[in-house]
C-alpha cells in the first residue's frame, strides 16, 4: 500500500540536467537588458521632474515668506529707524 509513495521518490532517478540551447540563451539575456533599458528611462525622468517641482515649490515658500516678513517689519513703527539708517543700538 505504501509502496506508492517510493516509486514517486524514485521516479527521479537516472534524469539528467537539462542544457539549453547556446543561442536561446543569448537571445534571452538581450531581451532582458532590453526592457530594463525601457524601464530604467522612466524612472530616471520621473525623479529629473520631481526634483524640479521641489526645488520651485522650495523657492515659491522662500518668496513668499520674505514678502511676508518684509511687509511686517516695515509697517512696525518700531523698527522705521532701524530700517531707515541700520543703526542696531539707539543712541
Amino acid at each position: 500500500m505504501e509502496d506508492w509513495k517510493y516509486k514517486i521518490m524514485n521516479s527521479l532517478e537516472g534524469i539528467e540536467k537539462a542544457q539549453p540551447n547556446e543561442q536561446s540563451f543569448y537571445k534571452i539575456q538581450t531581451r532582458i537588458k532590453a526592457s530594463k533599458r525601457q524601464v530604467d528611462y522612466p524612472k530616471y525622468w520621473l525623479a529629473v521632474a520631481a526634483t524640479i517641482v521641489l526645488i520651485l515649490c522650495g523657492n515659491v515658500v522662500a518668496i513668499t515668506t520674505f514678502y511676508k516678513s518684509d511687509a511686517i517689519v516695515s509697517d512696525s513703527p518700531e523698527y522705521i529707524e532701524l530700517i531707515t539708517d541700520f543703526n542696531i543700538y539707539n543712541p
